[in-house]
């Protein structure tokens, strides 16, 4: 009897009816029956189903043996690279949009710069060539075009022109003897007048000390300097030069000055009424007793030299100035 290589079980043909394998390799149990026993587990039910096993040869046996590749599906995460997810991904849109908008923004500000302060970049031919753009983009005779907004238009100050500081007395009288000295050692100097109205006088040395005519020299203000003006004579040698205001009731600083050299006499320098420099009259004279200001009123004193100029007595008299005869009155005496 024929047992199957695999099973044990007895074969009867070219295949085993129990597992189905070909009878190729064939063995001889020893005499007298089967050398395997079939399990008691499987009954004739599991014979059954045994016998009703498809054959399978070889080649089948062996690729079933083989381990099969399970499909798998693909890994989105992976697939996409390293670092790539999409959270990943919107992250870096935002960078790039932010950077985006940072250039952006820098852009327009570096373009304000350059409108606001001209960039320092225009030259005059483009200015003129913006100016004449918009010239032309407006309408004629049309009320209500207006120019050039955002051409920049140069800054105009609107603050006054600080005025020029009034020199002092002392500052006109310092310059007015330089000025003076370029004409010889003066003698005497003086200044009379107001803001824009002043008036210099000085006389020479030896004009103080020589004897007979002599000459005062007037000079005019003129801002910065001192200009030479008219020169009047003096019948006797000057002696001083009295500045005591107004005496002619003009508005205009007078001048009183005293010359002579054994007697003095005095008389008034002034413009009134817009004239030149002259001396004003005292009834019929020019020079009259020596004349000083008391009280706010011209006054001079006179000896009356009788029985002799030393035995003389003294009286004051008192002068006015008519504006009509435009000289001096006495007014009283005393």
């Amino acid at each position: 009897m024929t047992f199957c290589s695999d099973c044990g079980k007895p074969v009867n043909g070219a295949f085993c009816a129990n597992c189905g394998t070909a009878t190729g390799r064939q063995r001889h149990g020893p005499a007298g029956g089967d050398s395997r026993k079939l399990p008691d587990s499987l009954g004739p039910t599991s014979i059954e189903s045994v016998e009703k096993r498809p054959r399978v040869d070889s080649t089948t046996a062996f690729a079933m043996s083989q381990p099969v590749a399970m499909p798998v599906e693909p890994d989105p995460v992976a697939d996409s690279g390293p670092g790539t997810d999409p959270g990943s991904s919107r992250r870096i849109g935002l960078i790039v949009a932010i950077a985006v908008l940072s250039i952006v923004l820098v852009g327009l500000v570096v373009a304000l710069t350059l409108v606001l302060g001209d960039g320092g970049a225009d030259s005059a031919n483009n200015v003129e060539s913006r100016q004449i753009a918009t010239s032309t983009s407006t309408v004629d005779n049309d009320p209500t075009s207006t120019a050039d907004t955002t051409s920049p238009q140069s800054p105009t100050s609107t603050d006054p022109p600080t005025p020029a500081v009034p020199p002092t007395f002392d500052e006109l009288q310092a310059t007015l003897l330089v000025a003076a000295t370029n004409e010889g050692l003066p003698y005497k100097i003086a200044v009379v007048g107001q803001e824009g109205g002043y008036v210099g006088f000085s006389v020479l040395e030896e004009a103080g000390l020589g004897l007979g005519m002599s000459q005062i020299q007037t000079w005019v203000w003129e801002g910065q300097s001192w200009a030479k003006g008219d020169a009047l004579d003096v019948p006797d040698p000057v002696f001083d030069l009295v500045m005591e205001g107004d005496l002619t009731g003009d508005g205009e600083d007078d001048l009183i000055v005293w010359a002579g050299s054994n007697h003095f006499v005095s008389a008034v320098l002034t413009r009134h009424g817009g004239h030149e420099w002259l001396f004003a009259q005292f009834g019929d004279e020019t020079w009259v007793e020596p004349l000083i200001v008391k009280d706010g009123v011209l006054q001079s004193t006179i000896n009356s030299c009788q029985p002799s100029c030393a035995d003389g007595d003294y009286y004051t008299l008192f002068w006015d100035f008519d504006q009509d005869r435009q000289r001096f009155d006495v007014i009283r005496g005393a």
